[in-house]
């Protein structure tokens, strides 16, 4: 399926068990203002941070992705949306 990148949102992984809520928010609030921070507790280490707008979670994206947070490397990318479900 076709993916749409043009959602501000970020695709954080690799984060470890240890982080908070409040770390996260603290990395990445300052590429932009943040709508939400969402975690799935099926899927351990993994978490979206849905910004307002698309080039602070662009920028988020580049400047995070290999950044150690509590002693693990985050692996972060711009989150694709299948155009079907749009």
């Amino acid at each position: 399926m076709p993916l749409s990148y043009n959602f501000p949102i970020v695709s954080v992984k690799n984060v470890s068990f240890s982080a908070s809520h409040t770390q996260l928010f603290e990395t990445f609030a300052p590429f932009g203002r943040i709508y939400q921070i969402r975690h799935n507790p099926s899927e351990m280490g993994h978490y979206f941070v849905i910004f307002y707008n698309l080039s602070s979670a662009q920028a988020a994206a580049k400047e995070l992705n290999g950044v150690n947070l509590e002693g693990r490397y985050l692996v972060t990318s711009i989150h694709g949306v299948e155009k079907t479900k749009i």
